[in-house]
């Protein structure tokens, strides 16, 4: 058998030059767009109905959809918010970043999003609503205005508060003060899909007592209605015309599927793959099945807005497949854990290679012919199995040797109250 060997994503570095030339913020032609990034934690993509799913849990995010691209196969780049939001609004990866622990601080060096935009004239606002986006993570990074309000008020009992009605009218209330001369972009991050599940009255209620799945899919048709508001009040406003929305999760949840619970103990589909759609002024619809990865989220809108990128990108900008045409193949890598004992699921194609635990074999499914990971073909592949973690290594050593660009490791040391938040979310600690 032979297989061809991939090349490190290294396209990265044509981005640089491309920045080194023009600086970030030169615009490339006509006036950007507004941004609208939502991020809906813990929604699996199989639980939204433009992938599939058959209850009616997103009425309002499957009409986002019919409007713009559904990326089928998205992945986060871990099984838990921190890094993979910082991964999100940096198009770094884990191992750059760095944010991979509950303490971890994003290092002042990293250039978010938000920073890139602001430094040509983008008003920049977030309202948040986890414990991991509090200030002390710097991820407020560029924002002008950035609400933790609701992380600091739901203190000690987050993982049971209701919030998407609130981040909603904190978002809308910002848009209506933005004038008609403003660029801005807008970052709404919800969580009400996370544990512990409640059902909302009047969204997909099930006769008797609900199990633990009818709960969440209850809270993401209810988050959805709120998402919904927003988009509608963008077209009140005569924003939706001039304004690229992207909507994507930052990791999905276990029920089972392989044994576990929740999230951050696996890097199986059900918490990795995630909805990720955009829809863009003047954009046709469609689907792009490629594997594709949230760092190329913040490549894609700046070129969306006509912004050049920061130096060092690791992901690549997907706005030429928006309507559907198929991006190059490019390796898809996800990480949970710091130090060598660290998880890694990496993805080419069809392929993925994975480990269930730390310390495990790697096992190997053709996600083609069996998408839930059931037949692991490690055993009678080692061929290919050998040559995916060769590539994995060289990819993870490439993305730890760009750290060193950012500096040391921030660490920010957490309070009592913030351990026992953690706690109460299932964070408990990270050797878990």
């Amino acid at each position: 058998m032979v297989i061809a060997r991939i090349q490190p994503p290294l396209r990265f570095v044509a981005l640089w030059v491309l920045a080194l030339l023009t600086g970030c913020g030169q615009e490339s032609g006509g006036r950007p767009a507004n941004l609208l990034l939502i991020t809906i934690d813990t929604l699996r993509a199989d639980h939204v109905g433009a992938y599939g799913y058959e209850r009616a849990t997103t009425p309002r995010i499957d009409e986002l959809a019919r409007a713009g691209t559904v990326f089928e196969r998205a992945y986060a780049t871990s099984s838990w918010t921190l890094p993979s939001v910082t991964s999100i609004l940096t198009s770094l990866h884990p191992s750059t970043h760095a944010c991979v622990v509950n303490d971890s601080r994003l290092a002042s060096g990293v250039e978010t999003l938000a920073e890139c935009l602001s430094a040509v004239g983008f008003r920049t606002g977030a309202v948040t609503s986890h414990v991991f986006m509090a200030r002390s993570y710097a991820l407020d990074q560029g924002f002008e205005f950035y609400d933790d309000e609701l992380v600091l008020a739901e203190r000690g009992i987050s993982h049971r508060a209701i919030s998407s009605p609130t981040i909603s009218d904190k978002g809308m209330t910002w848009l209506a003060e933005r004038s008609e001369d403003e660029r801005w972009f807008l970052w709404l991050h919800y969580f009400d899909p996370h544990s512990q599940y409640q059902a909302h009255q009047g969204f997909l209620e099930v006769e008797g007592v609900p199990g633990p799945m009818q709960r969440y899919d209850s809270e993401i048709a209810w988050t959805d209605h709120h998402v919904g508001r927003v988009l509608d009040r963008l077209q009140t406003l005569g924003l939706a015309e001039s304004t690229v929305v992207v909507l994507v999760a930052d990791h999905g949840e276990e029920f089972g599927d392989h044994g576990g619970t929740q999230h951050r103990r696996h890097l199986y589909e059900e918490v990795i793959r995630v909805p990720f759609i955009v829809s863009a002024p003047g954009v046709q619809p469609g689907r792009v099945s490629t594997p594709v990865s949230v760092v190329d989220i913040m490549p894609t809108v700046c070129e969306l807005l006509g912004v050049a990128p920061p130096v060092g990108l690791q992901g690549r900008s997907l706005a030429s497949t928006l309507g559907g045409t198929e991006p190059e193949v490019w390796p898809v890598l996800a990480e949970l854990g710091p130090g060598p004992k660290a998880l890694t699921s990496f993805i080419h194609g069809s392929w993925k290679l994975i480990q269930k635990d730390r310390g495990s074999p790697f096992q190997l499914y053709d996600l083609g012919s069996d998408p839930g990971e059931r037949l692991d073909l490690g055993e009678e592949s080692k061929m290919r199995v050998a040559l995916m973690v060769e590539q994995r290594e060289a990819l993870v050593m490439s993305y730890r040797r760009q750290k060193k660009l950012y500096g040391e490791e921030q660490r920010e040391p957490l309070s009592a109250d913030e351990r026992r938040d953690l706690r109460a979310l299932g964070y408990a600690g990270d050797d878990e």
